[in-house]
């Protein structure tokens, strides 16, 4: 929608937009999810792979998901950008977990 309309209102209206994306490089599918805002919270501006099992979702928060027209890969973030998530006050431990 343009400017002013509501879609635009709506990510005023809300904390947290989270984006869940299932993308398909080459035949092979490529589960992702981005945080695109939370309020009040340092956030991660890449694109985690996840997984979904039996158990539930599990993200891959210590990597992202580079896609490009012709590829996709699954790097490691830098130690740096993982460091600061770890040490981030609104981040538990428990929930940084690699997988």
């Amino acid at each position: 929608m343009g400017e002013g309309g509501s879609e635009d209102l709506s990510e005023h209206a809300v904390d947290g937009i989270i984006r869940m994306d299932l993308d398909e490089v080459e035949g092979k599918m490529y589960r992702s999810i981005i945080v695109w805002k939370m309020r009040d919270t340092k956030i991660s501006m890449v694109r985690h792979p996840m997984n979904i099992t039996d158990k539930g979702i599990t993200v891959e928060w210590d990597k992202y998901l580079r896609i490009t027209t012709l590829s996709a890969k699954i790097e490691q973030l830098p130690q740096e950008d993982i460091d600061e998530m770890m040490a981030s006050p609104s981040t538990s431990r428990a929930s940084l977990r690699p997988i």
